[in-house]
Order: C-alpha cells, then structure tokens, then sequence
C-alpha cells in the first residue's frame, strides 16, 4: 500500500519555551498507509494535537521531517498541496462554524476557492448525508446540539474531497452509538485515511483500528 504520512525522527519545541524545556515531540517515527484507520493516543500535555498540526502543515518540525503522499511539509512550495490532502477536524466545533446554515457553513470553504456551484451542491449533500446531518442542513449550527456540530465540522472537512481525515478528539461529544455510525460511513470509502486522535480507548475500541500509536513523553510506538 501507499504511504499517506510518514514521520522520520520528527522533533518540535515551540520558540517561545525556555531552552532547556523538553521537546513536545521527542523523534516521532510513524507511518501510515493508506485506506487504514489509525488511532494516535496520549494523555493531555502529550503532544497529540501539536503531531495533529504537523500533519497538515500547520507546524513544521524543529528536526526531523514529515511528509504527505511524498510532500515535505517543511516545504512552502507544498503548503497548499498538503492542506488539500488532509482534512482535520478540531475538538472544539464551536470555533469552525462559520456560517448561519448548516449547509452554508459546509460549503463555506470550496465557495472561496471558487468551485462551481453546482459541484458545491453535490459535495454538500454527500458530506451530510455520510455523517448523518443532511435533514437539518437548514438549521443553524448555533442551535445545534455539541454532537451534531461536531458531525457538522465532519461534514465541512470531508467536503474538500481530502484523501487524509485526521480528527482530534472529533466524536468526543457522540455517544458511542453515533460516533460508530459516523466511522463507519466514513470507512465504507475505500480512499479516504481516517487517524482519530484520542486521549483513551478502551482495549476492545483498539481492535476496531489497523493500527494503534502511543504517544508517550519520550516516544512514538506501535502497539
């Protein structure tokens, strides 16, 4: 198989921490496959969502390198490909909404790029459908419940047709039930990589994943 993301000693310290304070990231080494379902864990503080930003060039390492589909992300020229490859979706659904309309606040982003309109409508309608939301793609996502916003920030990553979904602590507002049905649609599509990040799963929630990554204060391991 494809890689999607590959980590090599990959290294960050932010430039505003004393110099003797200890990497966030300390030699991170991954790889990750496409089509897989992949779960990144650690505790808070461990540097999980800091790895997340990484991943779609949000950071770029102190040492070490990371890549997208063969991209190095440290590289400028590669910025806005990497971005259009990987999909993230933040903790915090409140800080995404955008727009006064579920459907308008999903299409928000393919509108500025100037996709055509009614490649817009067809990519909405799809996106909802997938995590469930498309019979309130009226409503306003204010008025929303925490869960459905978070479907409702799914749907508005998925929409940019990315080969990566990287979702930091996504469903942590689903009940388990729901954040099932919403992983499950999302694996039915063969192309698409989907990494879940999370501060604790369950020992039987790990064997729904390909892979299982430990994020510990000095390291990056398989289990």
């Amino acid at each position: 198989m494809a890689t999607m993301i590959k980590a090599e000693h990959l290294t960050f310290c932010y430039p505003d921490e004393p110099a003797d304070h200890p990497p966030v990231l300390d030699d991170v080494n991954l790889e990750i496959e496409a089509g897989s379902f992949v779960a990144i864990l650690g505790h808070n503080g461990s540097g999980k969502s800091t790895l997340a930003k990484h991943m779609n060039a949000l950071l770029t390492p102190t040492a070490g390198k990371l890549w997208v589909e063969g991209l190095d992300t440290a590289d400028p020229e590669n910025l806005l490909a990497v971005r259009g490859k990987v999909g993230m979706v933040f903790q915090n659904p409140d800080n995404q909404i955008v727009a006064s309309v579920v459907e308008e606040d999903v299409a928000f982003g393919p509108e500025n790029l100037g996709v055509p309109p009614a490649e817009i409508r067809q990519r909405v309608d799809t996106a909802l459908h997938m995590v469930g939301m498309y019979d309130l793609r009226e409503h306003s996502p204010h008025l929303l419940s925490g869960g459905q916003k978070q479907r409702v920030a799914i749907a508005r990553a998925l929409i940019h047709d990315c080969s990566i979904l990287l979702i930091d602590e996504g469903t942590s507002a689903l009940d388990q039930k729901n954040a099932d049905i919403v992983e499950q649609s999302l694996l039915s599509n063969p192309d698409l990589t989907l990494i879940l990040i999370s501060h604790h799963l369950t020992a039987e929630r790990k064997k729904q994943f390909d892979r299982v990554y430990d994020l510990t204060p000095a390291h990056l391991s398989a289990l």
